[in-house]
């Protein structure tokens, strides 16, 4: 069998640049559905060899996406770059806020307006 999880090797377009790609979606995605069905949202499925182009069932695993980014830790870097600019309300964020939690997309106030709309979300959801 191929790498590519066929019968023989087939030039398939890339996906992103980074994998072979079947009708738009990434071939080793549609491999894992055909064995074991849907894959839940926030949720990967990672090359064990680090080999994006072998899509054999053998060598995909399903883990979070949580857990996927820490497995490539030290070839991805820590974190993404902090942002300067809130992605909601589109203010500067302030030096100190940025230091203090560089992982974060939106400022104090967005974050709490969101916050206080979630919280009256769950308070309705029992009714």
């Amino acid at each position: 069998m191929a790498r590519n999880g066929l019968a023989h090797d087939a030039p398939y377009p890339a996906y992103g640049g980074r994998y072979l790609a079947f009708n738009g979606k990434p071939f080793h995605r549609l491999i894992w559905e055909e064995h074991y069905g849907s894959i839940p949202e926030d949720f990967c499925i990672h090359h064990i060899n680090d080999d994006r182009f072998d899509n054999r069932i053998e060598n995909l695993k399903l883990i979070s996406r949580a857990n996927h980014c820490l497995l490539h830790q030290p070839r991805l870097g820590f974190r993404a770059p902090a942002r300067e600019i809130c992605k909601v309300c589109g203010q500067r964020r302030s030096q100190k806020a940025i230091n203090a939690e560089p992982h974060r997309y939106i400022c104090y106030k967005c974050k709490a307006v969101q916050n206080r709309i979630r919280n009256k979300e769950k308070s309705l959801a029992h009714l």
